[in-house]
């Protein structure tokens, strides 16, 4: 791959791409504008993780209202306020979402789903989208 950017930030911009690249291999740079999110990066297709910046308490809302929407029909999610973590049925999957603060201002979403013995799931996709659609 060959990388050309303009006069002195070549080398920089080179830098920084390679220790993206490096840091997570399935990283995306996202340029948000509603919820203004960070970065998203797959982990694999069942563990997602997401930083966001906004307040703790605005992400943990945005995550429980989520998971409110998505939960199976019948079933009632756990949710523990110290460490902040929801465990829950969505699409017939057990799920769980921790919200850490990083700093403040910054907050990060891990969302873990149960593996799938049939192929690509999009259940933790699914519940990250829907948490920064509520951000």
């Amino acid at each position: 791959m060959i990388l050309r950017l303009p006069g002195v930030l070549a080398p920089l911009g080179a830098a920084a791409l390679g220790a993206l690249l490096l840091a997570a291999p399935a990283c995306v740079v996202a340029v948000g504008a509603g919820a203004g999110y960070v970065v998203s990066r797959e982990i694999d297709d069942d563990v997602r993780a997401i930083r966001v910046k906004k307040d703790v308490d605005a992400v943990w809302t945005a995550a429980r209202e989520a998971i409110d929407i998505l939960r199976d029909p019948a079933t009632e999610p756990a949710f523990f306020a110290d460490p902040r973590r929801i465990e829950a049925r969505v699409d017939g999957r057990s799920v769980t979402v921790d919200v850490v603060v990083i700093d403040l201002d910054l907050t990060e979403v891990q969302i873990r789903a149960e593996r799938s013995l049939v192929g690509k799931d999009r259940t933790a996709e699914t519940i990250e989208q829907k948490i920064l659609d509520r951000l």
